[in-house]
């Protein structure tokens, strides 16, 4: 297919879980991610939800970490 009004020389990025979504828009190129292990995903959670400077072992974290844990485990 092709898109109208597109520039010259311009790119679309597709993002997808499923496969078949970019292979049938007729991608160039797939680059597949691999999963992030428990500690991979919990280290970026932490790095998002904690402020600068707050400590893992914070009052607050105590707080969050329950919630957290879960949210991490579906990712």
């Amino acid at each position: 297919g092709n898109i109208d009004g597109g520039a010259m020389g311009s790119k679309i990025l597709i993002i997808s879980r499923k496969k078949y979504v970019s292979e049938g828009m007729g991608a160039f190129y797939m680059h597949e991610l691999q999963e992030f292990s428990f500690h991979q995903s919990w280290y970026l959670f932490l790095k998002e939800v904690l402020r600068e400077g707050q400590a893992e072992e914070d009052s607050v974290m105590h707080k969050i970490k329950f919630v957290g844990e879960g949210i991490v485990k579906k990712c």
